[in-house]
């Protein structure tokens, strides 16, 4: 996807294709439009879906999804002027915010339309829940590995890294970043989802997305596990 249909180290795409993108890649040729519509939102929306948490891998350039939402208001605009209509909003759908908030979450929740369009299946909800994650977070730090393939890796403006794991088994097994801080990744029933505690000794910067049992992290949920683990649930 990066590099057949973005082209982010632009070795792929011609000079003259004149697109900053293809959405449909063919053996002898590539396109920029869809098989029902030319409208640019939805063109850009074909390569983003579906959207869950291994779509961070569409942060590896920040500076790319900034030039493409940049771009995108005019390129609606000219589909517009060339005799098509849209009763949308620049602002409508979930998948310019999701894709936007992997660059510039802040920017990606002034776009924020609560009656905006989504999908079937999807909801309005999960869309805030992931601008918002990102806003504590911070954007994907590609710069650090783990020995598992279910992991994320995340940097805030002030450099606090956020480590995620999850696990899917229901017993324990060991995550071991780059960064060489071991973690311990276990099944949490409580959430539903894969709690991260350090073993190594040090004190994690913070968790996030799921609940963890280390007494610096200050997130409200990791609080709230916490406060009930102590009343013996």
């Amino acid at each position: 996807m990066q590099q057949y249909w973005f082209d982010l180290n632009r070795q792929v795409l011609a000079p003259e294709f004149g697109k900053p993108f293809a959405s449909m890649v063919f053996g002898g040729k590539y396109a920029y439009n869809t098989w029902w519509t030319q409208e640019p939102r939805q063109i850009l929306g074909i390569n983003l879906l579906p959207f869950t948490p291994a779509s961070t891998y569409l942060g590896a350039d920040p500076a790319f999804i900034r030039k493409i939402m940049a771009a995108l208001p005019g390129e609606v605009k000219n589909y517009e002027k060339n005799g098509a209509t849209t009763a949308r909003p620049l602002t409508s759908g979930r998948r310019p915010r999701f894709f936007f908030a992997l660059a510039d979450p802040d920017a990606a929740l002034a776009l924020w339309n609560r009656r905006g369009s989504v999908e079937f299946g999807d909801t309005r909800t999960r869309t805030l829940y992931w601008v918002h994650s990102l806003q504590e977070m911070g954007l994907p730090d590609f710069t650090v590995t783990a020995d598992t393939p279910l992991y994320a890796v995340f940097k805030d403006k002030s450099g606090a890294p956020t480590y995620l794991a999850y696990n899917a088994r229901d017993t324990a097994t060991r995550v071991t970043f780059s960064t060489a801080r071991p973690w311990m990744s276990r099944h949490a029933p409580w959430c539903g989802a894969a709690e991260v505690l350090e073993t190594g000794g040090q004190a994690p910067a913070r968790l996030a997305i799921g609940e963890c049992e280390s007494r610096t992290c200050r997130r409200a949920a990791c609080r709230r596990s916490e406060t009930t683990r102590a009343a013996g649930a």
